[in-house]
């Protein structure tokens, strides 16, 4: 004690503050595991050709690296899907998606080279929701999917004569980046810097995010 005040040491200062983050936390979070997660979070720089939607002042950024033409990747993203897209989470969650190939020796292939076409035309996160949720993933159906969004044949023509060599290039960027944050199976989500699929898994990734969004809403920054 000094005076009337109370001083505390750095270490005695850090507990506190991690005794406080695990009281906050919702019980399905609260363990040490979880903690550590929270204090060396990842930072993730995506090239500039990833798609995003949301603000930048959304409390929550999910990171989606994934792989449009792997079918088996789909039943993961829809249940994730149905979860960022509850109604609570409206206006609250910024989204990016990274192309991450499932075949490491092939980087590109069609589902991602049309998918580029859709974020061309401003139409990425339709084509996303096409793609995934799609029994087809032939270049039929990846027309049919862009056509419905009114993107025209001359369109889809002209962006394989004009932009072929500037979206291959992209996806080249989008799988480097994606080899440097993966660390497990497609699609892999990273959430406000921690990645889903160990202490943060799909059961409780619901009350993460409502953590981080009342941590944001209560303790604004200045």
């Amino acid at each position: 004690m000094i005076g009337a005040q109370r001083v505390l040491t750095k270490a005695q200062q850090i507990a506190e503050s991690e005794k406080f983050a695990k009281d906050a936390l919702p019980k399905s979070l609260r363990n040490d595991m979880f903690l550590r997660s929270l204090r060396n979070r990842d930072r993730v720089s995506p090239p500039y050709s990833a798609p995003a939607t949301g603000s930048n002042e959304a409390p929550i950024t999910v990171y989606e690296f994934a792989d449009l033409s792997c079918s088996l990747c789909s039943m993961k993203m829809k249940t994730i899907d149905k979860i960022l897209d509850k109604e609570e989470f409206e206006g609250k969650i910024k989204r990016v998606y990274v192309h991450a190939p499932a075949d490491k020796f092939t980087p590109t292939n069609p589902s991602a080279f049309y998918s580029k076409i859709a974020q061309n035309s401003g139409d990425f996160w339709s084509f996303r929701k096409d793609m995934v949720t799609a029994s087809g993933r032939s270049d039929a159906d990846m027309v049919k999917f862009l056509m419905d969004q009114g993107v025209s044949i001359s369109i889809i023509l002209k962006n394989f004569r004009e932009n072929k060599r500037e979206f291959y290039k992209q996806l080249d960027d989008e799988a480097s980046a994606s080899r440097v944050f993966v660390r497990g199976e497609l699609p892999f989500y990273m959430v406000n810097g921690i990645t889903v699929g160990s202490t943060l898994t799909l059961e409780n990734l619901e009350d993460f995010i409502r953590y981080e969004i009342e941590q944001v809403e209560t303790n604004p920054h200045p």
